[in-house]
């Protein structure tokens, strides 16, 4: 792994909420380190408010757990962002997706945009997928495809998902930016 390009903060640096934070995160995670917390935590005010909106979209979204997953599981794999799937992956599994899912976003280098993963996914898990694997490719669903998201979501879950899926592209844009390691 790279050296990371902004180190995590330090408690004098980051402050003691922050840390203690951090620290129950890494002890819920069963990692030694919360590395995207320390390191988002150097700019103090923005962290909490990041922090309060991140939460409102998982874990305390409209969408189920196993489908917010499953959507952040999909940005991290296409945007490549090993902290991002690393984390997800474990989430994923203590929440139950289902094992043959989870072996397409464990398979580096895999297409999944092109894979079978499909036929694992139900209808609405199935729009999803391939919303995200859109909006990430070209920003816009055209109208059958957001048709289509509409016969799945209601109103606000769209309003949800579309922030869900730019916020976790800006997350992998952060981590792979400032090349954060993975937790221990």
């Amino acid at each position: 792994m790279d050296t990371p390009r902004i180190k995590p903060g330090t408690r004098k640096e980051i402050g003691l909420l922050a840390t203690l934070l951090s620290k129950a995160i890494a002890k819920q995670t069963k990692t030694k380190t919360a590395n995207i917390f320390t390191t988002i935590a150097k700019s103090k005010t923005l962290f909490w408010f990041w922090l309060l909106f991140a939460s409102r979209l998982m874990p305390f979204g409209k969408l189920k757990r196993s489908e917010t997953e499953l959507v952040i599981l999909t940005v991290a794999h296409i945007r490549d962002c090993k902290y991002e799937l690393t984390h997800h992956l474990k989430l994923a599994k203590s929440l139950g997706l289902n094992n043959e899912i989870l072996k397409f976003f464990e398979t580096e280098g895999q297409s999944i945009a092109n894979s079978k993963i499909k036929d694992y996914l139900n209808e609405r898990e199935s729009v999803l997928f391939d919303s995200t694997i859109k909006i990430l490719k070209s920003r816009v669903l055209n109208d059958a495809e957001f048709f289509k998201l509409k016969s799945q979501l209601s109103e606000k879950q769209i309003i949800e998902f579309l922030m869900l899926v730019g916020h976790y592209d800006m997350l992998a844009t952060l981590l792979l930016n400032l090349k954060v390691d993975l937790d221990e």
